[in-house]
């Protein structure tokens, strides 16, 4: 299930909003020297200035649209060079923050209009990883925005995209759910170690 492109196994770290992700990611930037770690696409995008729903611009579907053409475009530029740090500094594993069916969660139109945008089809998609790694809904409560100047969800609208993410992942078939509560970044290490084979 690798990317025909490539024989270093592509590992997506995703989840909702507030999900453990960056936690998880920093946990194995830290103690696994071996891996090709990625920066989030939509952080990339948003960060250069890509413009924010306001009162005077309200956020519609149409914006929407415009910022996930934008975030597929960065996340293939992002992979491409994964790729290539990957080989040249011969990394054990390319693990992504976050993959390009994410995306879909965030169109009305789910995976088939994602398809349409991008221009792939969503099997295309889904071989590019080897495997998928799914960081649950914590619950009620534990979500906030004043960490993430670029979250600007509520709580309910994180909480669909949660879902929707983890449906627009359901076909993979090395899609693994974590659930727990605590110690989600070292679960996140020990299933990426077991993807890897890493010592």
């Amino acid at each position: 299930m690798t990317n025909p492109n490539q024989s270093i196994p592509q590992i997506v770290i995703t989840g909702g909003p507030a999900s453990g992700k960056t936690t998880a990611l920093e946990h194995l930037r830290s103690n696994y020297p071996n891996l090709e770690l990625t920066d989030e696409a939509a952080t990339q995008v948003l960060e250069t200035g890509f413009p924010l729903p306001s009162p005077d611009n309200p956020w519609t579907q149409e914006w929407q649209n415009e910022l996930q053409l934008a975030i597929a475009s960065q996340q293939l530029v992002i992979e491409t060079t994964a790729i290539e740090n990957a080989h040249a500094s011969s990394r054990a594993a390319i693990v992504q923050d976050r993959g390009l069916l994410d995306g879909a969660a965030y169109l009305a139109g789910g995976v088939k209009e994602f398809e349409e945008l991008i221009g792939l089809k969503h099997q295309e998609v889904l071989q590019r990883y080897h495997t998928v790694i799914y960081l649950g809904w914590l619950g009620s409560g534990l979500y906030e925005t004043e960490s993430n100047p670029v979250r600007f969800e509520d709580e309910e609208r994180a909480r669909v995209i949660a879902c929707t993410i983890l449906e627009a992942w359901s076909d993979h078939p090395n899609l693994i759910e974590v659930t727990t509560r605590h110690n989600r970044a070292q679960e996140v290490a020990e299933l990426v170690q077991q993807a890897t084979l890493l010592d």
